[in-house]
C-alpha cells in the first residue's frame, strides 16, 4: 500500500510550485503527475511533449489522449534529429535530455511559468539513469521523486483514479533499440516502431525489437517466449519483419532486460556482487 503520507507530500510539492510546465512523454508516472497537477494547480498546469525522429508515436498519442481528457493546454514541439546523436553516443540519453529541457526552459519562460517537471520517480534514481545528470544541471523538477513515490505507488494511485495504462510496461525512445557507437539510420525508427507494434497488437505489449542492420532481434519475458513463437508462426510475422526491412529474424532467449544497448554488461561484474547473497554456480 502507499503510505499516506506520499500523496500529501507531492500535493505540497505542487502547491509550492503555484505553477509548472510538465514534459509529458505519456508514460503513466508523466501522466499521473498530469492528473494530480490539474486537481491541485488547475489551470496553472501546462503540458508539453516533445516529438523527436526517435519518440515514439504510440506514446505521443498517449500524451495527446490524456491531456485532452483531462482538459489540460498540451503542445508538441518538434525537434529535428540532433548529429551529436549520429553515431548513438554511450552518453546519447543526457545529450538527447539537454537538448530537451533546454527547449522545454525556452518555452517556460516564454509562458512565464518558472517551474519545468518531469514523470522521475524514486526507482529511477537507483537505476542507470544517465539523463537525470542532465535534469539536475537544469535545475529541472521531479516532485514524484521528491515525494518519495515508487513505480508501484504509481501505478497504484493511477490505478484508484481511474486512469488508462496504469498497468501498461515503461518505454523508452527508439535509440535504446541501437547499439551504442554505431552510425544512426534515421529512415530505422519508423520500421523499428512497427515491428513492436505487430507483437503489441498480438497481445505482447511487453516487447522490444533490437536492430542490429537487417537482423531485428527480439526481447520478451522469459516465460513468454514459447508463447510468442507459436503466435509468431501462426500470424507469420517473419515474412510481415522482413517486409519492414529485416531480413533476419532471432529471439533472445535470456528474454528482456532494460539496457542491452548500451554497451554495458547486463549483469554485474562478480567482483561486485556480494557472495554471501548471490551464490555462484
Amino acid at each position: 500500500m502507499t503510505p499516506p503520507d506520499k500523496p500529501g507530500r507531492l500535493q505540497g510539492i505542487l502547491k509550492e510550485m503555484d505553477c509548472a510546465l510538465l514534459a509529458l512523454s505519456g508514460g503513466i508516472d508523466s501522466v499521473f503527475l498530469l492528473h494530480i497537477s490539474r486537481e491541485i494547480l488547475g489551470g496553472r498546469i501546462r503540458a508539453a511533449t516533445i516529438r523527436m525522429p526517435y519518440t515514439l508515436d504510440r506514446e505521443v498519442r498517449r500524451a495527446n489522449h490524456a491531456a485532452a481528457a483531462m482538459g489540460v493546454r498540451h503542445e508538441e514541439i518538434r525537434l529535428s534529429f540532433s548529429e551529436e546523436l549520429r553515431r548513438n553516443p554511450p552518453d546519447h540519453c543526457y545529450l538527447c535530455k539537454r537538448r530537451l529541457f533546454s527547449r522545454l526552459k525556452e518555452r517556460a519562460a516564454e509562458l512565464g511559468i518558472l517551474w519545468v517537471m518531469d514523470g522521475t520517480n524514486i526507482d529511477d534514481l537507483g537505476m542507470f539513469r544517465p539523463g537525470l545528470r542532465a535534469l539536475r544541471e537544469m535545475g529541472i523538477r521531479s516532485p514524484l521523486a521528491e515525494a518519495g513515490l515508487t513505480k508501484a505507488d504509481i501505478r497504484q494511485l493511477a490505478r484508484k483514479n481511474g486512469l488508462a495504462g496504469w498497468d501498461l510496461p515503461p518505454d523508452s525512445c527508439l535509440l535504446s533499440r541501437l547499439p551504442v557507437d554505431a552510425p544512426v539510420d534515421v529512415e530505422r525508427f519508423r520500421d523499428m516502431e512497427a515491428a513492436e507494434d505487430l507483437f503489441i497488437a498480438a497481445g505482447f505489449p511487453e516487447i522490444r525489437i533490437r536492430c542490429h542492420g537487417d537482423l531485428a532481434r527480439v526481447e520478451a519475458p522469459p516465460e513468454k517466449i514459447p508463447e510468442l513463437a507459436k503466435m509468431a508462426r501462426k500470424k507469420n510475422l517473419p515474412a510481415r519483419l522482413r517486409r519492414l526491412g529485416f531480413r533476419y529474424i532471432t529471439v533472445d532467449l535470456e528474454g528482456y532486460r532494460p539496457g542491452t544497448m548500451d554497451g554495458f554488461p547486463a549483469r554485474p561484474a562478480r567482483d561486485t556482487i556480494n557472495p554471501e547473497t548471490v551464490p555462484f554456480g
